[in-house]
């Protein structure tokens, strides 16, 4: 547990989606950030989504921290999904629909299945029709 990237990832999921181990948000992030730190790639992307979506921790400033330069690297679609809505969550909307719109171009590619796609292409019409932009 303590050095072991891939456990962590996978503790920190269990916790996290709740179906092999009660759902625990704190439990969820710590060995996740731990995942992060050994540096596994899954765990970035499963800890950025926690901090978006989870009120208890919601923290999308640091979700986008975490996912900024890997969601590029990779060219993910989940990653850009995720990085596309930490920053909606942050105000930014026309960064969120630039990656969301790369996250539906990578899910394309990757033949996602439709109501995926269907979902992705919902938030991306959000976001484009959010009345304001934030930042700069």
């Amino acid at each position: 547990e303590q050095d072991h990237a891939a456990a962590n990832t996978v503790l920190g999921t269990w916790y996290m989606d709740g179906q092999t181990l009660p759902h625990d948000p704190q439990m969820a992030e710590r060995y996740l950030t731990r995942a992060v730190a050994l540096g596994d790639p899954v765990a970035r992307q499963r800890l950025a989504a926690l901090l978006v979506q989870d009120t208890t921790l919601a923290d999308p400033g640091r979700a986008i921290e975490i996912l900024a330069g890997l969601a590029h690297y990779w060219q993910d679609w989940q990653d850009l999904s995720v990085l596309a809505a930490a920053q909606a969550a942050m105000g930014d909307y026309r960064g969120a629909a630039t990656h969301q719109h790369l996250a539906i171009e990578q899910a394309n590619a990757a033949q996602v299945a439709p109501e995926v796609m269907t979902k992705m292409q919902q938030r991306l019409a959000d976001y484009q029709a959010h009345p304001r932009e934030l930042t700069p």
